[in-house]
């Protein structure tokens, strides 16, 4: 859910929305609540959006937001418990983002960031195990990793034959080496690193990622914006999820590098 949308939703239901600094109010016929952040009020009102959608998704007698408390409905003891979880959530990742700018991150790489650590955490809970640490991404590669989406690949000489559309399975190393440093321009140094493989190719990761920037689409959203990082970095972000996955709540900051 976006701002935008948690502040149409706030308003469908009656809400008034204010913003006072980083703070933000809500109130509505039985009061008010603040919020310490933007992302704090969000997440509450992905809360809200569930128990408005309890009432169409689930039989009466069985919706786990309400209970019987032998008089009439009230809100569940799970309802409060997941109002709680979204609500701390909301706060990890304010405090997330307030860190990845302190060093120094870019808006767009803070907003790819915690994209891809909701990808991967959406991705772990739809299959038990599939997450950046257990995958096959390797300390010892380099890859590249879309800013929009956060969609992620080997960055290696398949990567480059297929941009360019070449054809060339029987070629030695030398001749591996001339076909990139025609078909990409890059100085030969890097032609040398894409043939070697590995996090050789980091060193020269503007180069890299700005020609690929230029070149090559990603294949789940379309963009034409890409970060290169090792492979130790992009697994940095599998520790991430499944810290969040054991505790239910992202504990970036202690994995976010210096």
């Amino acid at each position: 859910m976006t701002e935008k949308e948690a502040i149409r939703l706030a308003h469908i239901l009656g809400m008034s929305v204010n913003f006072e600094g980083e703070k933000v109010i809500v109130r509505d016929d039985e009061g008010y609540r603040t919020f310490d952040s933007r992302d704090e009020f969000i997440y509450y009102m992905i809360y809200i959006d569930e128990v408005e959608n309890s009432a169409t998704k689930f039989e009466f007698d069985k919706n786990p937001y309400v209970e019987w408390n032998g008089e009439y409905w009230v809100p569940s003891s799970y309802s409060g418990k997941r109002m709680n979880e979204l609500l701390d959530e909301g706060k990890k990742i304010h405090d997330m983002k307030k860190e990845l700018k302190r060093r120094g991150f870019s808006n767009k790489k803070i907003a790819a960031t915690i994209h891809t650590l909701q990808r991967e955490a959406k991705k772990h809970t739809e299959n038990n195990d599939n997450t950046l640490e257990s995958s096959n991404v390797s300390d010892d590669k380099t890859y590249v990793r879309c800013n929009n989406c956060g969609y992620y690949e080997e960055v290696n000489k398949k990567l480059f034959v297929k941009i360019l559309g070449g054809a060339a399975t029987g070629f030695g190393f030398w001749a591996w080496t001339s076909f990139f440093f025609a078909g990409c321009g890059f100085a030969l140094p890097l032609c040398i690193a894409i043939m070697a493989g590995g996090v050789a190719i980091a060193t020269y990761a503007k180069e890299v990622g700005d020609w690929l920037s230029k070149k090559y689409s990603c294949p789940d959203c379309k963009h034409k914006d890409w970060t290169v990082l090792t492979g130790k970095e992009l697994r940095l972000q599998g520790e991430v999820e499944s810290s969040c996955q054991e505790d239910g709540s992202y504990n970036a900051i202690e994995f976010i590098p210096s």
